[in-house]
């Protein structure tokens, strides 16, 4: 995931995508009360670039390689103003 991190940083169309997947991911969250919770269902591919612009600043290669069936991330998202918070990479 090291390669996507730097892709990501590059500020371009990967960039964009993922900024965008993220602010969805944020739009289902908003309105959840405190102890909810929210299953996002993607396919790899799609959750690699959004975790990376998510957490720029992580250690991208520990991460290991893109997600295979049935693995992802688990987020925390709260705070004021509401943000992603941290990330466990969750795999089989």
């Amino acid at each position: 995931m090291a390669a996507l991190a730097r892709l990501v940083a590059q500020r371009g169309a990967i960039w964009l995508y993922a900024r965008r997947l993220a602010a969805h991911w944020r739009d289902i969250l908003m309105p959840l009360k405190d102890g909810e919770g929210a299953l996002l269902i993607a396919h790899s591919g799609d959750i690699e670039p959004v975790l990376v612009a998510l957490f720029p600043n992580a250690e991208h290669a520990a991460w290991g390689k893109p997600f295979d069936c049935c693995e992802g991330a688990r987020l925390s998202f709260d705070g004021d103003p509401p943000r992603f918070t941290s990330l466990e990479i969750l795999r089989v």
